[in-house]
């Protein structure tokens, strides 16, 4: 054989060789089902992002509300803060920011954050369901009870497809959607049954698309349910287990299908246990279509970040975040109710309204793995315990405090009161009513809190109050001292505290005099 003969039949085997394996070569479009062991962990510049919506609460009296929706997000949100180190999580459990139009708004929101095709997207939803059938439309569609749907189903509830259509928009090629809902009616489930729908209550379409991964709580002729053993909603327990009991193993990824798969059985299991029925949770997704999609990977990246809360305020409000001491950096915008990944350091934190004009600006320290909180600076305090003087006659006495308390003031209304005996006529009450401010600076850490400042408030002493036998007069009091109140926040909005203080009071009897006082109380702050 030639040499040129020999050159032509190499490249004719290496042309056959190249065609026969590019028909095992997955496309764009037609891409097979690969097993997580042969994906690579997220890229340099790919995001991890979730949307986490529970609906508790329903404006229309239609609608029952759910009991651990809230908390089935919380749940979700620690595992992929804590285990899946995920970027942004976007926390919708209000009734405001969970009406249909601000849902659709925060998955277009969740959009513009998606920038490459390799960004890990979960969008998790746990409320009621239903099914109803458009106008001019043979079909039952699925549709998500929304806090303002109302018996007009097909326009203020949000439609399941129409949902669906939003997230093909999506740049990334790895997006999860979670439904912790169901639409076939049984008593206690998490469907909502339409008034006046006849026949069969069983959606007629399927939700399999060759876009996404579809993880259902039940599937589709099945209801499901939430449970007050568990405080959650039942697949998204087990769900969150499985992923706490999968890391332990040591995994180098999981999974959403891994985590879907160890839920299965538990979920079946306690259903068929507690309620006597069938609840078998079901995976949407074309097989060849879809990447499994890993939401935890190893330790082998180690990633040192802490986590910004953002308040739950306006949907309308937004925040701008900036790194101080960093050359050049860019400002990352956040909105109400997320969780925000950030690289430890200090960072301006600037609260802008719908127009973007600043409302207010905070300096936080954001550390290794904990979260620092955005709140307001605003609470409400309400106190009770002792004083420990004499400007009742008596060693002391007792009552308490309710008000509003800032980070640097205070303003409070106390009401105080106390028993004296004099020779044989009925015990006499005596009743001591104040005004008070407070001034001074609080500073928090994590969950621990210490106001110190200085305190003066201005009072009306009554004796003898309403005495059957004793005239009733009344005296004007002064106090001033220093005040001390170490809290521990026990969430987000609510904690406990306990309030020292040590002064002097200033009575007008016969003349002025001056006594040294104490008190102390115990308390509880909400902050809004």
């Amino acid at each position: 054989m030639s040499a040129s003969k020999s050159i032509r039949f190499g490249v004719s085997i290496l042309a056959v060789v190249w065609c026969v394996g590019s028909l095992f070569v997955p496309t764009t479009s037609h891409a097979q089902w690969v097993s997580a062991k042969h994906i690579k962990p997220n890229t340099l510049g790919s995001k991890k992002l979730a949307l986490l919506i529970g609906i508790s609460k329903f404006t229309s009296p239609q609608w029952s509300n759910i009991d651990y929706a809230s908390n089935d997000v919380h749940k979700m949100a620690h595992v992929l803060r804590k285990l899946g180190k995920f970027d942004r999580i976007m926390l919708r459990t209000s009734q405001k920011n969970t009406t249909k139009q601000s849902l659709l708004q925060a998955v277009k929101r969740l959009r513009e954050h998606v920038k490459v095709s390799l960004d890990t997207v979960v969008v998790y939803i746990s409320s009621h369901g239903t099914i109803s059938s458009p106008p001019g439309n043979k079909h039952r569609l699925r549709y998500i009870i929304t806090s303002d749907t109302d018996q007009r189903i097909t326009q203020t509830a949000l439609p399941v497809q129409k949902l669906l259509k939003l997230l093909k928009t999506f740049r990334s090629k790895k997006v999860v959607l979670i439904l912790a809902t169901c639409y076939t009616y049984a008593p206690n489930s998490k469907a909502i049954l339409h008034p006046g729908l006849k026949g069969n209550t069983t959606p007629t379409r399927s939700l399999r698309t060759r876009a996404m991964q579809i993880l259902s709580a039940a599937a589709r002729s099945q209801p499901a349910f939430e449970s007050r053993t568990l405080r959650s909603d039942v697949y998204t327990h087990f769900f969150t287990e499985c992923a706490k009991k999968l890391a332990k193993k040591g995994k180098r990824q999981i999974t959403a299908i891994d985590i879907h798969v160890c839920a299965l059985a538990p979920t079946r299991e306690f259903v068929k246990k507690h309620k006597g029925t069938n609840q078998v949770p079901v995976v949407y997704s074309e097989r060849g279509a879809n990447y499994d999609i890993p939401l935890i990977q190893s330790k082998t990246t180690k990633r040192q970040l802490g986590y910004l809360r953002t308040a739950s305020l306006s949907p309308a409000t937004r925040y701008t975040i900036v790194r101080l001491g960093a050359k050049s950096a860019k400002p990352i915008d956040a909105s109400a109710g997320e969780l925000l990944a950030l690289p430890p350091g200090r960072y301006r934190i600037s609260q802008v309204d719908a127009q973007g004009k600043t409302i207010y600006d905070k300096t936080l320290n954001i550390q290794q793995d904990q979260i620092a909180e955005w709140s307001s600076e605003w609470t409400l305090d309400a106190q009770a315990g002792g004083w420990f003087s004499q400007k009742g006659g008596t060693q002391q006495l007792w009552g308490g405090y309710i008000g509003v308390h800032h980070s640097f003031f205070g303003l409070k209304l106390g009401v105080w009161s106390t028993q004296k005996t004099y020779l044989a006529s009925p015990p006499s009450q005596q009743l001591y009513l104040e005004l008070r401010g407070e001034a001074g600076f609080r500073n928090q850490w994590h969950s621990f809190s210490l106001f110190t400042g200085a305190y003066a408030s201005l009072g009306v002493m009554w004796k003898h109050f309403l005495h059957p036998a004793q005239p009733t007069g009344a005296a004007s009091v002064f106090n001033y001292g220093v005040t001390v109140t170490p809290g521990l926040w026990l969430s987000p909005t609510w904690g406990i505290h306990l309030q020292l203080d040590a002064g002097f009071t200033v009575l007008q009897l016969a003349e002025l005099t001056n006594q040294f006082e104490w008190s102390a109380r115990i308390g509880l702050y909400h902050r809004f």
